[in-house]
Order: C-alpha cells, then sequence, then structure tokens
C-alpha cells in the first residue's frame, strides 16, 4: 500500500539535517517498505508499505530513525487517499496573497480544543480543522499573523508537521494522482 510521509522539522535553519539520499536508504532498509521517493529536502516521502496500519507503520519508521540517527524523528503518515480527500477537500478558495498551510497532527483534536482556535480566526488568519488535519489560510500581507506550526501544537498539546497546499498537490501528483 502506498503511503506519504512527512516527517517533523528536518532540514530547518542547520539542524536535524538529513540527506535525502541518506533518508531514502534509512527507509529501504525497513522490513516491509519499498519504492521509496522524496520531494525536496523537508522530509516529503512517498513509499509502499506492508503495513496497512499507519500509526504502527509511523512507530516503525520513527523508532528505526531514532536508531540509526540517534535521535527522535516524528513521522506523519497518510495513504495516498487520505492526502487526496485532505486536498480535495480544503475548504479556502484560492486568493492572491494567501497561502494554504496543512498542519498534519496524531490525533484529532477535542471539540473544546477546535473551537478556541476557531476563536482566534481573524481575516489575517482563517483556521479550520478536520478530522485530524488544521486548514489555515493566511494571510501573507498583513503584519500580525499569528499562524505558526508551534503555535498550533502548544494549542493542541500535540505534535505536527505543516505543509503548504502546494506540496500537498506534488506529493499527489508524484504519488500518481
Amino acid at each position: 500500500m502506498q503511503h506519504i510521509l512527512f516527517l517533523r522539522a528536518i532540514n530547518v535553519s542547520g539542524s536535524r539535517v538529513i540527506k535525502m539520499q541518506d533518508l531514502r536508504t534509512m527507509l529501504e532498509a525497513i522490513p516491509g517498505t519499498s519504492n521509496v521517493k522524496t520531494y525536496i529536502q523537508s522530509g516529503n516521502v512517498i513509499l509502499d508499505a506492508k503495513e496497512t496500519d499507519t500509526g504502527k507503520l509511523a512507530a516503525k519508521i520513527e523508532k528505526h530513525l531514532a536508531k540509526t540517527l540517534g535521535h527522535d524523528m516524528e513521522a506523519f503518515i497518510r495513504t495516498t487517499e487520505e492526502l487526496q480527500a485532505i486536498a480535495d477537500n480544503n475548504p479556502y478558495p484560492a486568493k492572491d496573497n494567501h497561502t494554504l498551510y496543512i498542519t498534519f497532527l496524531r490525533t484529532a483534536p477535542d471539540k473544546a480544543s477546535v473551537k478556541a482556535l476557531l476563536d482566534k480566526t481573524t481575516p489575517v488568519d482563517q483556521f479550520t480543522v478536520i478530522g485530524r488535519e488544521v486548514y489555515a489560510f493566511v494571510d501573507k500581507t498583513a503584519p500580525k499573523s499569528i499562524f505558526t506550526n508551534m503555535m498550533l501544537e502548544k494549542h493542541f498539546k500535540q505534535q505536527g508537521t505543516g505543509r503548504n497546499l502546494n506540496t500537498v498537490h506534488k506529493m499527489l501528483k508524484l504519488a500518481g494522482k
């Protein structure tokens, strides 16, 4: 089964640097994985895996990377079908000077946390939560955006990793969708 893997906080500001060829080799060494492809230097991976449970697969990858790299590496996995649905469910129309970010969480946040985030919506930062994903539609011309991935992690008290919609579409294209 084909999966899309997003690694959190690699090759950012010179920390947790991993060459993509090395990452592909590390992932191909995990029993049951194959056809590993990467996109740009920020931990975007397409791979086939015999494991169909994305939570179990993420744990397996995290354990292998921690052993190989010597530090923790957070993995967020969606099937290509799930990622296609995430892209299709985008609640915001394209708009000049705006960027859509999607933050992938491990678990769906509780209703009270979602409501508290939605209460922070402004014309600059608009938020929608669908399942385990947070859509942030940000006016890039405004100087007072509150959006960061770290802000969402603190708000929901869990780790996540974000990608812009262009990267999501590129991953789907590379996956043959």
